[in-house]
């Protein structure tokens, strides 16, 4: 009872805290998406900035911390020109790279990046593999999708599938490998408007790469149907790129993880470090909501 309880606190932290979803899907749609206009070198200060009041963080918090408003890789190339202008220093350590402020000394901040790494280790080694009423889901997001899809009114016509009305997705030969080819999550239906469609689900706090968009764009071609993509966050070109497809995107933003999950672990993850865990026992309203207003601008 305790952890039910325990979870159900963590879940409606989550919804009352400020990692609220943002309309991204609005954005998206809006193209061309334009950044906040800031100066030239406003990227450069915010890292600088964020890196004060952190004193020290790894790679991949700094990222997802600063995504609303600079991409990936934007923040990866800023931290490598403070490095070179000596304003901001370095650390590789348990396996992660570390940046504090150029005035610090790695013993100044080599606590708290302990502590930092201790907190990161419950989120990376947190089972992903969820098992329900005798089906195996790769990742416990794509249960919660999967539940979500059908509240929302798609008929859920197969899981796991590169096969469609008598069509079957192949790699090409040179880029084909071992074990079962990539496939659809999930592939789905909207009676009302006689729509298949493939839907992809990527639950990672990193960005899905170049490749990842490319296999689902090509899957949905070869297939004939409409792609959906389901991510916690992109960048915006690859969101374009769904979009220009014919197809729909939802952005959750949130890192989605299955119960039971220690409540003060949760609570020190999202405060300290600042990655937006969602952790639900129930399938979440927002992603619900999301899919209806997709399936109806399909």
């Amino acid at each position: 009872m305790e952890g039910k309880l325990c979870q159900a606190r963590a879940s409606q932290a989550f919804l009352t805290k400020h990692y609220m979803f943002r309309k991204i899907n609005k954005l998206v749609a809006q193209l061309p998406m334009m950044r906040r206009k800031r100066g030239s070198n406003s990227l450069e200060e915010d890292v600088q900035r964020l890196l004060r009041k952190k004193r020290v963080a790894y790679q991949r918090e700094l990222q997802v911390c600063l995504e609303d408003h600079y991409a990936h890789w934007d923040v990866v190339n800023a931290l490598r020109r403070l490095i070179s202008e000596g304003d901001v220093k370095s650390k590789t350590y348990k396996g992660l790279t570390w940046y504090f402020p150029s005035d610090y000394t790695w013993e100044d901040v080599e606590q708290l990046a302990n502590e930092k790494a201790y907190l990161r280790s419950f989120y990376v080694s947190h089972p992903r593999r969820y098992n329900h009423g005798g089906k195996d889901y790769n990742d416990y997001a794509e249960f919660l999708v999967e539940e979500a899809l059908i509240r929302a009114g798609y008929m859920i016509m197969a899981r796991n599938t590169y096969y469609f009305d008598g069509r079957i997705y192949r790699p090409p030969v040179g880029a084909r490998r071992p074990g079962r080819p990539p496939d659809l999550d999930f592939l789905v239906y909207i009676r009302e408007k006689h729509i298949p469609i493939g839907v992809q689900v990527k639950n990672r706090l990193s960005y899905p790469d170049r490749k990842d968009v490319d296999t689902f764009l090509e899957m949905c071609r070869v297939l004939r149907v409409r792609p959906l993509f389901i991510v916690r966050m992109a960048h915006r070109m690859h969101l374009k790129r769904i979009i220009d497809f014919g197809g729909q995107v939802v952005v959750f933003k949130r890192y989605l993880l299955q119960p039971p999950f220690p409540y003060d672990i949760f609570e020190a993850i999202t405060t300290k470090i600042g990655i937006p865990l969602g952790v639900y026992i129930y399938t979440p309203s927002f992603l619900i909501r999301r899919l209806t207003e997709r399936k109806e601008a399909f």
